[in-house]
């Protein structure tokens, strides 16, 4: 679930690889996954459109930094629907989740149609 995006992104946890996506697809909007330690630090080298934190690395202060450089956020790996409820409501981009019925449940528990991006 992502807020008013369309098209392809390329998410990788691999830096490297996505340097090497970025010298051969400059227009291509790459996020960098994160798990267990925060990975913007590549943002600036990576041109990255995006960062795609584990759940565990989200809080208002790291949210806030992340939008402050530009970044689109997207967090995975959400299946709890009363999580999913706060996170959106934390303000991150859009959820990475097993359970899409779970997504969309959030999505209707805080009001939004499908529609509403």
């Amino acid at each position: 679930m992502l807020r008013g995006r369309q098209g392809v992104w390329v998410s990788s946890f691999d830096p490297v690889a996505l340097s090497i996506l970025r010298e051969e697809s400059p227009d291509l909007p790459i996020a960098l996954l994160c798990s267990g330690r925060d990975l913007s630090a590549f943002s600036p080298c990576l041109n990255l459109a995006a960062l795609h934190p584990e759940k565990g690395l989200v809080s208002r202060d790291s949210l806030s930094r992340w939008h402050d450089m530009g970044l689109t956020v997207v967090v995975w790996t959400v299946n709890d629907q009363g999580q999913a409820v706060d996170l959106l409501r934390l303000g991150v981009d859009g959820l990475i989740g097993d359970r899409p019925e779970v997504l969309v449940a959030a999505r209707e528990a805080l009001g939004w149609s499908s529609s509403q991006e």
